[in-house]
């Protein structure tokens, strides 16, 4: 067996081993059976390949760069997910308190927010002044988060040759 299948199938054993102990603990005849903790609606999923540090997944405290099991993304506490979008290389959250985080690969300033390498693994928000955001979108290397009076662009556009960077 390959080492990249047994990473696979030792994963899946953990991720097992997890849920089995969850069903255990929330028997219909348990007492002390609760609804679920509210932030565990907000948690949030990456897999695929993170070659190019989109993607911040760790593995028992380990970075790594691919997985085709979904593994949890740390996102800061107390955010609250209400919707994703994706770029290229890059992706946003728009939270329930309107904020805007970013995380990903940062080419072009698609992140929106100063970082200290090409990329920045983990979500962190956006600085859009006192505005919060309704809606945000995800392109190749840009970003777009918009209210009812103000559109946020940042990112560049790239035509053929050409690059258009946003502000």
């Amino acid at each position: 067996m390959s080492a990249e299948a047994q990473d696979d199938q030792n994963q899946v054993s953990d991720i097992k081993d997890n849920k089995q102990a969850v069903d255990q603990k929330a028997d219909a005849n348990d007492p002390n059976n609760k609804p679920k903790e509210e932030e565990d609606i907000f948690k949030i999923f990456g897999f695929g390949n993170g070659e190019l540090d989109q993607m911040p997944v760790k593995y028992k405290d380990e970075d790594i760069k691919e997985t085709r099991i979904p593994l949890p993304i740390n996102l800061p506490t107390g955010v609250k997910v209400y919707k994703i979008a994706c770029g290229s290389l890059h992706t946003l959250i728009l939270t329930t308190s309107r904020d805007v985080f970013s995380f990903g690969n940062n080419d072009d300033g698609a992140l929106g927010r100063p970082t200290s390498c090409d990329a920045d693994l983990y979500p962190k928000q956006v600085d859009l002044g006192t505005e919060k955001a309704d809606d945000v979108q995800g392109g190749e290397v840009h970003s777009i988060a918009y209210n009812e009076s103000k559109i946020f662009v940042w990112g560049a556009y790239r035509v053929n040759l050409f690059y258009f960077y946003l502000i």
